[in-house]
């Protein structure tokens, strides 16, 4: 029950991978230290940063004793979390990407639900912000009720709360957690690709309708620049995830995954074809399109007009293409996809 008093006796280790953070990271680390729960831990790995975030790191480590810094060669972010969890020695593990930062109540709060649900994992909300600080917090004066999952439906979230199940960022992990897995070396999108690996660690999930990370969107980071590689390194950790959904017998979010591959192929092929080295993930993502197009569990949750987009996409990708090309940029043909997926999910929670 939330409401309870929890001690500060359990550290929580805070890890922040950073690479060519300087401009935004004393921001993001003053936000943790002025968290209402203090028994903390800071862990600043610098990803080899050729800026001064190094030197930062390092200064910042000289005015607060939580602080530890870990230098390395640059190795991507996924690496960098794993850098970070290799000398964490809290009995939970949370991240914040060098460029946000977090509500003063964040650590409280979620130390509260996941100790009070006992959930391996518990998720809370966002806000997606421009690059500046907030002129002033929201004041929680009572935390709303975690809502838990458990077996099945720990993987169900996949679906239904997609972004927020998918990325590091939103969660308070029990470290444990990471006894038996780690982010996946060189992946671009290495929570997409982790994920299902960290769920399956879990018999117990959590997540709380409170916006206490605040996820700033700016130019330059890894979310604004994407690449024919990046959906290729997306698309590659959908496949993964769809095999070891099946191998473990997770039917439901196995067939969630179909559609949500389905979707994701015929958004973003646009995105990849003027790319000569993307020609063999793109005809892995038509055979994967044709392939789930016999299938029926996935069909009989389809209607006629998305058999009809998908099954033009696994004829001819370009064909495909022509049939939405008076839409006229990215987020057009995002949300017509979209339009087309609403019925699906509607029917699935029926």
């Amino acid at each position: 029950m939330m409401g309870q008093i929890m001690t500060e006796e359990e550290k929580i280790s805070v890890i922040v991978p950073i690479y060519m953070g300087a401009p935004w990271l004393r921001r993001c680390v003053a936000s943790i230290q002025n968290q209402s729960y203090t028994n903390a831990e800071i862990i600043l790995v610098d990803d080899g940063s050729p800026d001064e975030s190094g030197e930062i790191c390092d200064e910042l480590q000289k005015t607060d004793s939580r602080i530890k810094v870990v230098h390395k060669e640059n190795g991507g972010l996924s690496d960098a979390r794993n850098a970070g969890i290799a000398v964490a020695e809290g009995e939970y593990i949370m991240y914040v990407d060098e460029d946000d930062y977090i509500h003063p109540d964040t650590l409280k709060i979620m130390h509260e639900v996941i100790g009070s649900t006992g959930a391996d994992i518990a998720v809370f909300d966002f806000e997606m912000i421009p690059d500046k600080l907030v002129e002033s917090f929201p004041v929680i004066e009572k935390v709303k009720e975690p809502v838990c999952y458990e077996g099945q439906d720990i993987m169900n979230q996949l679906w239904y709360k997609n972004l927020r199940t998918v990325v590091a960022w939103d969660k308070i992990y029990r470290k444990s957690v990471y006894d038996h897995t780690r982010y996946i070396k060189g992946r671009i999108h290495d929570d997409e690709s982790a994920i299902h690996y960290i769920l399956g660690q879990c018999k117990k999930t959590a997540y709380v309708d409170e916006k206490l990370y605040y996820y700033v969107q700016r130019e330059g980071s890894i979310t604004a620049k994407r690449k024919w590689t990046y959906y290729a390194d997306t698309f590659q950790a959908y496949e993964e995830r769809l095999a070891y959904l099946t191998e473990r017998g997770y039917t439901e979010a196995a067939i969630f995954t179909r559609i949500q591959m389905l979707h994701f192929i015929t958004v973003n092929y646009p995105y990849m074809k003027e790319a000569p080295e993307a020609a063999d993930t793109i005809k892995r993502m038509q055979e994967t399109v044709k392939a789930f197009l016999t299938d029926t569990e996935v069909t009989e949750k389809l209607t006629d007009e998305q058999k009809s987009t998908y099954r033009a996409f696994a004829e001819n990708p370009a064909g495909y293409e022509k049939k939405v090309k008076r839409l006229k940029n990215r987020e057009q043909v995002k949300e017509a996809v979209k339009n087309v997926l609403r019925p699906v999910k509607r029917l699935i929670k029926r």
